[in-house]
């Protein structure tokens, strides 16, 4: 407010509450409604931080494709924890506002049969904020109807928003596919193998992701297209998608 608020603000989407910039920096909109000065509890600006700290790390096309574009909202709608714990499937103490992400076959369409799923489904489709959703949808452009209704867990490169498999996915994007060698003893030092890289080894947690990700086994054989090369780094990171 005062002298700084007009060189310090800015127009985006009415009532959306953060905003990752694309320059590295997170904005987060404190005050809720500017005339009572309601402002938004430290929970729920955590919670947008997470949000858009997923998508400032989220490397997977996100703005290719409307498919795209609905992935990468619906894993930083996931990562946030606002409709449930991201690393659980179930809602420990069924707190309200908790969804379970098991499949439900009898749920009516339209969209995603989990009621976690659902839910994210619901909000994207009938929000404002996202307009290409419901024509998309409705018409099944490019099949993004089915793609969507199979769309039940979030895959993507670095749901967590590490700072190390940031530093392993930039490894991975920026060979140039000289001396293999010398980049393969690269990304085993993020799995323990030799001496730690600045960014430090990977957890188990981390390491886990990475087995499981399609993200990141699209990334190895996007960068690392030899055969050989490609199966010797997919073990080393032990992807088995």
């Amino acid at each position: 407010m005062g002298p700084t608020y007009a060189t310090r603000s800015f127009t985006q989407v009415l009532g959306a509450g953060g905003f990752s910039l694309g320059t590295g920096e997170i904005v987060v909109n404190r005050t809720a409604d500017v005339p009572t000065s309601a402002m938004r509890s430290d929970d729920e600006v955590i919670m947008f931080v997470v949000h858009e700290s997923v998508h400032h790390m989220d490397f997977r096309l996100a703005a290719s494709t409307d498919l795209e574009r609905y992935k990468t909202e619906f894993r930083a709608y996931w990562m946030d924890g606002r409709y449930g714990p991201p690393n659980s499937p179930t809602c420990p103490g069924a707190p309200a506002g908790c969804y379970s992400t098991a499949y439900d076959p009898a749920m009516a369409p339209p969209g995603p049969k989990s009621p976690r799923a659902r839910v994210i489904f619901d909000h994207l489709y009938g929000s404002a904020s996202y307009p290409f959703v419901r024509p998309a949808y409705d018409n099944n452009t490019g099949g993004f109807r089915e793609q969507v209704d199979n769309y039940l867990i979030p895959d993507g490169i670095n749901l967590s928003a590490s700072g190390r498999l940031d530093a392993l996915r930039s490894l991975i994007e920026g060979w140039s596919g000289v001396d293999f060698p010398a980049f393969r003893i690269q990304v085993q030092a993020f799995m323990g193998v030799g001496p730690a890289p600045a960014a430090g080894v990977l957890t188990a947690d981390e390491r886990d992701d990475i087995s499981h990700e399609r993200a990141w086994r699209d990334l190895v054989e996007r960068k690392v297209t030899d055969p050989t090369q490609q199966s010797q780094i997919k073990g080393d990171l032990r992807i088995h998608v």
